[in-house]
């Protein structure tokens, strides 16, 4: 998502679960796992990538210089062993994650050719939407596109993690048999009720109550932490207690909540919330 924040990903994500309730459809969500992303990325395709863009030919240049002649050296002792290097954003430079999502950005504009799919992409972190009206329809159409998904990655030599990858169905009202026939390299897909997506703790009902379970630990250790630091330095005093909380627990509360807040609806939330 180019010029985009986790939290954008997150708000187009809820879109697709509010959509498919008002129409009363099925969704699944597949989160793909790419084994190694930024060390695997091939440097072939990814000046093949660029010169297919037409990008000006001294930008080009300068791309193609720094993938060029590059080496990995393992030194033990005093011995060492150096081999050349075909793959692999350098780590720790700003253009690494730009390069690869550069291939990244092509399976995107592959998947978007199905209509009954959305990808939703941030950095290496991937995201399938399917919607429909029975879960049939969905297995139907998610078993193509992953066995599309797993064509183009040996293409652009990629490799999908299928042991990391899972699927979620949300608001289930049928069978978990639907999930056990999805498969990824012909290794079956685990199903999964909860799962971590960018922060926050996605369930298949959408009551976000593991979400608040989890702020809820995690604001108690960060408070618990601060205050120790800070007794030991500043004094609890009022001024640096109100520091503690608006810096340190409110933005951390506060990530993810157009999407989660809903759930303080229900009274039993805000409880939790209001330990902290």
């Amino acid at each position: 998502m180019p010029q985009k924040c986790t939290e954008d990903a997150l708000m187009r994500l809820f879109e697709i679960i509010l959509n498919s309730k008002k129409r009363k459809l099925f969704t699944t969500l597949v989160f793909l796992d790419i084994k190694g992303a930024f060390d695997n990325a091939w440097w072939p395709a990814i000046l093949s990538l660029l010169r297919s863009a037409n990008i000006p030919g001294n930008l080009f240049a300068v791309i193609s210089s720094f993938l060029k002649d590059r080496t990995a050296t393992l030194s033990l002792g005093h011995c060492s062993k150096e081999r050349p290097l075909q793959k692999g954003c350098p780590q720790g430079s700003v253009s690494g994650p730009l390069l690869c999502n550069i291939i990244i950005n092509k399976l995107l504009d592959k998947v978007s050719a199905f209509s009954c799919c959305e990808m939703i992409d941030f950095a290496d972190d991937l995201l399938l939407c399917f919607q429909g009206k029975t879960l049939q329809d969905i297995n139907r159409d998610s078993q193509r596109i992953l066995d599309f998904i797993s064509s183009w990655a040996k293409t652009y030599k990629l490799e999908f993690n299928a042991s990391k990858s899972k699927v979620m169905i949300l608001d289930r009202r049928e069978s978990n048999a639907f999930t056990s026939a999805l498969t990824l390299n012909g290794i079956p897909l685990c199903f999964v009720k909860e799962l971590k997506y960018l922060g926050v703790i996605l369930d298949s009902k959408c009551c976000w109550k593991q979400h608040i379970l989890y702020l809820s630990k995690k604001c108690e250790n960060i408070l618990l932490g601060l205050n120790r630091v800070a007794r030991n330095t500043f004094g609890l005093k009022s001024n640096v207690t109100s520091l503690i909380y608006k810096q340190g627990i409110v933005p951390f509360i506060c990530y993810g909540s157009q999407i989660w807040g809903t759930a303080l609806k229900k009274k039993i939330n805000c409880r939790l919330l209001r330990k902290m």
